[in-house]
């Protein structure tokens, strides 16, 4: 048999732990051939206590039907009939592979957790299958991760108990880092070294795709506006800053007489720093399904919206908002001046202070810092940034106490903002 086959599925998104991004499905344990033919290999001897040894070869395609057969991803089945219809016994048999790398791993439900902080960081979750044939005990895995800026960053498992051939792991990796932040990007994942000691045979990278999204403010004023359906009892939210503190809690409304909506209007101010607002829904169904086309948004005080939701979230819906504290200073030099954030501002010299702008198109940009006097002291480099929010790390380590200026120049526009470094 063979699994992990990526094709269609007639009504497979009722199974969605095997269905992809893209809407397609996950097929596992698929019939690729009967070693025995259909009627199986006869067993004459039926003394007990008797063994019976049988070998068969075969020799497997490069692709059946168009499709890859990846030795990982093969199964063999054994069974035990006394007729054509009662099975007496079955089992999985493992795979082990002649003159086989030491090591030998799968991964497999790459998924993203929730990383509730206003940076660029995510965390992920996989499952670690070992299919190796050395007798070494696994004791711990190393992993490097890749994003599309090819910028990499490598985090270790150590290993819970035995680890032995076909036995499986959940991995969480630590916080690890996107190329940008509000765009779905590439993320490849590798293993590099086992029990500290490099792979004598790299398999290929594993691929997932992952994003990151939050909005900036530098005034705290929002308004919340929750529209509930009828069953207001199954509806919770609280706004919390960046130590977990609640700004501001509802823990349920009360329900209507019939279907329909009530609107709720709260008017409160951020925190400094990274907030997390959460609705959760009780019954798991949002607040727009069959009983009142509920919503919500998030608003600046002036009444720009930020953040809408059409109420079809299942049991929470999760949003950022990252507030930049009064002394942010950003001026733009040109008509076509990009407006530039930067926090924390003053920043202690052995931090990493964020930097944000928003751009309407992709634009190659080289990004610096600058003495008062002109002198470049810090070169980031030019990369492509994309349409949308853009928040970039600016490290200061090394930098001494003063006023310093971040510069972002590209082709016809320009932004510089002030930093004091404490």
């Amino acid at each position: 048999m063979q699994s992990s086959i990526v094709g269609t599925q007639d009504r497979g998104e009722l199974n969605p732990d095997q269905t992809t991004e893209d809407g397609r499905y996950i097929h596992k344990h698929v019939l690729r051939d009967l070693l025995t033919g259909l009627s199986g290999e006869t067993i004459s001897t039926t003394k007990k206590d008797c063994f019976v040894e049988k070998v068969f070869k075969e020799t497997l395609p490069e692709q059946f039907n168009q499709t890859d057969m990846p030795l990982l991803d093969i199964q063999l089945l054994a069974f035990v009939s006394e007729s054509e219809t009662e099975i007496v016994n079955v089992c999985e048999a493992p795979v082990f592979f002649n003159n086989s790398p030491e090591y030998v791993f799968d991964i497999d439900n790459i998924q993203q957790l929730p990383h509730y902080t206003c940076d660029q960081d995510i965390r992920l979750t996989f499952e670690l299958t070992n299919r190796s044939l050395g007798s070494e005990s696994v004791q711990s895995v190393d992993f490097l991760i890749e994003n599309p800026e090819g910028e990499q960053q490598e985090f270790s498992y150590t290993v819970q108990g035995d680890f032995k051939p076909y036995d499986s792991k959940s991995v969480e990796s630590v916080p690890l880092k996107l190329s940008q932040t509000g765009k779905e990007e590439e993320i490849r994942l590798r293993i590099t070294r086992v029990n500290g000691k490099n792979l004598n045979y790299m398999q290929e990278d594993w691929i997932t795709r992952a994003d990151k999204d939050y909005v900036v403010l530098n005034a705290p004023a929002i308004t919340l506006d929750i529209w509930q359906d009828r069953w207001g009892e199954d509806i919770s939210w609280t706004l919390r800053d960046e130590s977990g503190s609640g700004l501001a809690i509802v823990d349920t409304y009360p329900n209507l007489k019939e279907n329909g909506t009530q609107q709720h209007t709260y008017n409160m101010d951020l925190s400094e720093g990274c907030n997390v607002f959460t609705i959760r829904d009780r019954q798991g169904d949002g607040i727009n399904s069959r009983y009142g086309e509920g919503h919500l948004q998030i608003s600046k005080a002036e009444g720009e919206v930020l953040l809408q939701n059409d109420g079809t979230y299942t049991d929470s819906l999760v949003w950022l908002l990252r507030y930049f504290p009064a002394g942010n200073e950003s001026v733009s030099m040109t008509d076509a001046g990009l407006d530039l954030q930067l926090w924390p501002n003053p920043a202690s010299a052995s931090s990493e202070v964020s930097l944000a702008f928003s751009l309407d198109e992709p634009m190659a940009l080289q990004v610096s810092v600058l003495s008062v006097n002109g002198r470049q002291v810090l070169d980031l480099g030019s990369r492509l940034y994309p349409a949308g929010l853009n928040v970039a790390a600016l490290p200061l380590d090394g930098l001494a106490p003063g006023l310093y200026l971040v510069l972002l120049q590209g082709d016809g526009a320009t932004g510089l903002a002030r930093l004091v470094v404490r």
